[in-house]
């Protein structure tokens, strides 16, 4: 944040203001919720969660150089100015709403990305192709909800072009919420899977709280769209605002990808077509879905007037984020990080992935959360998916991956085979095991695990298999 002043954050939330006057006027440098990070003449927003107290720490950022608190509390005999409202969440997001107004009116672009699956991975590629052309910002990590997005938007500084903001749902209403804030001047969607369907009903119901951003979006603003989904392509022709489409499958689409020839986990060279001119380029990071991706991100690149030559460089300079995609290759072992979190959509890619090595594969898979009444299904039907596919062995861990195993049995059981893996020679047999806990797989794991594996380690965040994957990084096979 810069050139904003408290002035303009007691005007934005509308609170109360204790201090000195002078204070008023002083330029805001940053805004944080976390004490631990505030820096000098910084804005601390005093936040009462279920284990913490904000209001306890005001004390001490005030010692470290805080500018101003914002405060549900009166203090007393604080050593600084503080704002006192009735909801500092609720405030943040106002002073986060108004600070992006005054860098949309100086000319800063805000992007924001939404969908069931590859937001982050998107947001990465758009970045790494916007910085080809522009001084761009992006969301740091996942801060992509009601307390992330206020955080990413403040941290943008008046200099850059263009500010992408991630936006990530799981109910209705709360892109509603966002969507103010962010008030994007492009819109990028990556896919409507079934993430979070058990508080949406459908993909239909996805699909309609995914896009209570738009009425928040000018007239003539841009949406961009991936047109191979049947949900978004309903946006087409139906919208007040400019609706572009990337695509695998419609050469008539603004961005079609020609064509993926896959390098296996060291990339592909992927052909884009775009305003009918088609060219090739090496994307370092492997998997159709980051594929994809990239035509997501030319595709914005291109709205945005950037030369193909600068979209192109941005697209090979791309790398993958730990726990999404990542390929680490240590020990003669190759580990594939897509610890981070899991939808049967992103497990299946994922696994499509794995397939690609040329080394012995192995396929550690755990519990995706948030599924609703259709788990057991989704479950079985990922494990279905992977028995077909036959890596060398496939692991399953976690209460609801019984029925990844159920379903990776059933594939094996009755000789169902993927079309691609059909003319291919079987050399092994197809080992499927299930495990309670990651503890019980990591005392016999050198029993499934050999040197020289290729291992592909996928579950829902709350599983944590990035400490599993660092277990098994750190053990001699």
């Amino acid at each position: 944040m810069d050139d904003f002043t408290v002035a303009e954050a007691i005007n934005a939330c509308g609170g109360r203001f204790f201090g000195k006057e002078e204070d008023k006027e002083k330029i805001i440098k940053g805004v944080e919720r976390d004490s631990r990070m505030i820096g000098k003449d910084w804005l601390f927003v005093a936040i009462k969660g279920d284990n913490n107290d904000g209001h306890d720490y005001i004390p001490s950022v005030f010692e470290a150089g805080a500018l101003c608190v914002l405060s549900e509390k009166e203090l007393v005999a604080p050593k600084g100015s503080y704002i006192l409202v009735d909801d500092s969440v609720k405030a943040f997001q106002m002073i986060a709403k108004a600070y992006r107004k005054k860098l949309q009116d100086r000319g800063v672009v805000f992007i924001g990305i939404t969908g069931s699956v590859g937001k982050t991975s998107t947001k990465e590629m758009i970045y790494n192709v916007l910085s080809a052309g522009f001084n761009a910002s992006r969301t740091q990590g996942n801060y992509n909800n009601g307390i992330g997005v206020p955080l990413t938007i403040c941290a943008v500084d008046p200099s850059v072009k263009t500010a992408i903001v991630e936006m990530g749902i799981n109910h209705y209403g709360e892109m509603d919420l966002l969507g103010d804030m962010v008030a994007p001047d492009i819109m990028v969607y990556t896919n409507i899977g079934e993430s979070h369907i058990g508080n949406f009903g459908s993909r239909e119901g996805i699909f309609k709280g995914k896009t209570e951003v738009i009425a928040h979006m000018k007239d003539g603003a841009f949406i961009i769209i991936n047109e191979d989904d049947d949900q978004l392509i309903k946006l087409k022709g139906k919208s007040r605002q400019k609706v572009y489409g990337f695509s695998v499958k419609n050469e008539d689409a603004d961005v079609f990808l020609k064509d993926v020839e896959e390098k296996g986990i060291y990339g592909s060279d992927i052909t884009l077509v775009i305003d009918k001119e088609e060219g090739k380029v090496h994307l370092p990071i492997p998997g159709m879905h980051m594929a994809i991706n990239a035509a997501a991100a030319a595709l914005v690149g291109k709205v945005l007037g950037m030369n193909r030559e600068d979209i192109f460089k941005g697209i090979g300079e791309a790398a993958a984020l730990p726990g999404r995609g990542r390929i680490i290759r240590q020990k003669g072992m190759t580990f594939i990080d897509e610890t981070y979190n899991a939808s049967p959509k992103a497990v299946k890619a994922a696994i499509d992935l794995l397939m690609t090595a040329n080394e012995r594969k192995v396929a550690v898979l755990g519990d995706m959360f948030e599924l609703g009444d259709e788990e057991k299904r989704l479950h079985y039907e990922t494990g279905f998916y992977a028995g077909k596919n036959r890596p060398d062995v496939i692991i399953c861990i976690g209460e609801l991956s019984k029925d990844i195993y159920e379903g990776a049995k059933y594939a094996l059981k009755n000789g169902i085979r993927d079309e691609i893996e059909k003319d291919k020679e079987i050399e092994t047999e197809t080992t499927v095991k299930w495990f309670a806990t990651k503890e019980d797989f990591i005392a016999v794991s050198d029993k499934y695990i050999k040197k020289g594996d290729a291992v592909l380690f996928k579950a829902s965040h709350g599983m944590h298999f990035e400490e599993l994957l660092k277990i098994i990084q750190e053990k001699d096979f």
